[in-house]
């Protein structure tokens, strides 16, 4: 909010001394894009992290067919979560997209700003709407698929010998993930989505 602020209180006091002009267009415009650029910068680093982590990811799963070919449910276990998590790339993709197509827009006004600002909101909104109901399924699926590895590897006693760990291990996986993915969500999208519409309220009441 520092820099609303500071654009704010630079407005009210050019109001008041009655010498608006001297609030020129670019003085604003360099106000509101250090805060632009800072939920910018918060977006980067998401998407940069999950890249990796996907590239990551795949590596494992593939090195896991491999491994275990011939182990048909182990295989079929790491085809099933390439393929779920394939959707959230495709998607992931698309909307990177978009974030480099808006980013090379030439914002000289700020209406402009302020447009390119709700397309980044609605560009985030949009993949976070996703990513909530990808969660709801990629989620379960690698648990199975992480429990599965280890059973293959004997580090898990089978699902028919002894259910206990398998299902003890397999809510303890849920249990961290949907923990690690709330403080995540609400760092790289419900935060950001919330300064972003403020920042769009107070373009449209005070510009």
């Amino acid at each position: 909010m520092e820099a609303i602020d500071e654009m704010k209180n630079l407005w009210e006091k050019s109001k008041k001394e009655g010498d608006v002009d001297n609030l020129r267009e670019g003085d604003v415009l360099i106000m509101i894009k250090s805060r632009v650029n800072k939920e910018k910068r918060t977006i980067a680093q998401y998407t940069l992290a999950s890249w990796v982590w996907q590239f990551i990811g795949y590596t494992l799963l593939v090195n896991m067919i491999v491994r275990f070919w011939g182990n048909w449910i182990s295989v079929l276990a790491c085809l099933a979560g390439i393929l779920v998590f394939a959707q959230f790339t495709i998607k992931y993709a698309r909307f990177c997209s978009k974030i480099i197509k808006s980013a090379g827009k030439q914002l000289t006004t700020v209406e402009a700003l302020s447009d390119s600002l709700k397309t980044q909101q609605a560009n985030l909104n949009e993949f976070f709407t996703f990513k909530k109901k990808f969660d709801f399924i990629g989620i379960p699926v690698l648990g199975v698929v992480i429990v599965m590895i280890l059973s293959a590897f004997d580090i898990l006693p089978g699902l028919d010998l002894n259910p206990a760990p398998v299902i003890l291990l397999f809510a303890l996986i849920q249990t961290i993930f949907i923990m690690a993915t709330m403080v995540e969500d609400k760092k790289r999208f419900i935060a950001p989505l919330e300064r972003m519409d403020v920042m769009i309220k107070e373009l449209s009441t005070e510009l």
